[in-house]
């Protein structure tokens, strides 16, 4: 079985971060620079925003507690995907908040999922693993409100091109390079030897 390299995990979590830079330092500007909307509102779709990536991370644990990882990770990737396309052609109001919100949800699920991949690694202290994974993110995170001060001069629309392509090369990645471990056989196997210890327990003491 494919074991998997934390290498992968980084790039991945570079790419995602750098995508991610793209829009969201963005979002107050865009709104009120380009679709003419109040700062104060910008603010509230932020505020919905940031409430609804928290439900989509509590439910990304929910789904790598039950199995279901892998393909709940990949679906919220493809609904990342689908939004940032959308937002290449619908970026005006009020598309423009909804696809972000989508987004915003959908990555936060897959987000958590990896982080909790993240985990699974063996040969690397778990304190290094995070640590390297929040170093990527920040490296992302510089590099993606970077890059957007220079393209937002050519077309803002390229943004979301940008970050539409940054997704799908994240999606290659987490289709060809993320290995699950199947957590349920694991609870099962934790399970039968819990039930095999009481058992010698109550042998020995009978």
């Amino acid at each position: 079985m494919k074991k998997l390299k934390l290498r992968w995990l980084l790039v991945g979590n570079l790419i995602s971060s750098t995508g991610t830079s793209f829009i969201w330092p963005l979002t107050t500007v865009y709104m009120h620079d380009y679709l003419g909307k109040s700062l104060a509102l910008a603010g509230t779709v932020l505020f919905i925003e940031s409430l609804i990536m928290i439900g989509g991370s509590y439910i990304g644990g929910y789904l790598y507690d039950q199995g279901s990882g892998r393909r709940w990770m990949l679906l919220a990737i493809a609904i990342s995907i689908t939004a940032l396309l959308l937002l290449v052609f619908f970026n005006k109001w009020p598309a423009y908040p909804i696809l972000l919100i989508i987004n915003g949800f959908a990555g936060a699920i897959a987000n958590t999922i990896i982080n909790a991949l993240a985990a699974s690694i063996k040969n690397h202290e778990a304190s290094y693993v995070f640590n390297m994974m929040y170093f990527m993110a920040n490296i992302g995170v510089v590099l993606g409100t970077l890059i957007v001060g220079l393209v937002v001069k050519l077309d803002i629309r390229y943004i979301f091109v940008v970050t539409f392509l940054l997704y799908v090369i994240f999606f290659i990645i987490a289709l060809t390079k993320y290995v699950f471990e199947n957590v349920q056989t694991k609870k099962n196997e934790t399970h039968i030897k819990k039930k095999y210890f009481k058992r010698r327990q109550k042998v020995v003491f009978s």
